[in-house]
């Protein structure tokens, strides 16, 4: 996401609209850089859909971050459990799905060097132990830019 702006509008206006116009449930954003105050900014704007859940590193706000986005709209969002395994670079979820059925995300921000990477791999596995095993885990190492057309 490599931040808030993008040419001058807010992302976060573009995301609201794609997990509408797509019915997208749950996504999972990195490079998010977004403040406790961000977060709470981002709900005021959008009541009705996006409920963020995000970490941000204490250290380094402006780098690294990494949300996981709840579209209230098709998703339950009472009794979400989050836990944060490192800050500003891995999350954990928990979600009432359908019915009884729970869903458990990671979104996951990877160091670049192969040497740190491999330390953060280790952390978010002891961190991440006695935790719902992820259904999905979305972990990356490289920045991804918007694209034309999404």
């Amino acid at each position: 996401m490599r931040g808030r702006l993008h040419k001058g509008e807010d992302k976060w206006l573009r995301i609201n609209q794609i997990m509408r116009d797509r019915k997208i449930g749950i996504l999972a954003v990195q490079e998010t850089h977004l403040s406790p105050e961000d977060v709470d900014d981002t709900h005021k704007l959008f009541s009705k859909r996006p409920q963020v859940y995000a970490t941000i590193d204490p250290a380094s706000p402006q780098s690294k971050g990494v949300a996981i986005v709840v579209n209230k709209e098709v998703s339950n969002i009472v009794g979400i459990k989050t836990k944060v395994l490192i800050p500003g670079r891995a999350l954990h979820l928990t979600i009432l799905w359908h019915a009884d059925e729970k869903l458990t995300v990671i979104a996951a921000y990877a160091p670049n060097d192969p040497t740190e990477n491999a330390a953060f791999l280790e952390t978010m596995e002891e961190k991440a132990r006695g935790l719902s095993n992820p259904d999905i885990c979305h972990l990356s190492r490289w920045t991804f830019r918007e694209m034309s057309g999404l």
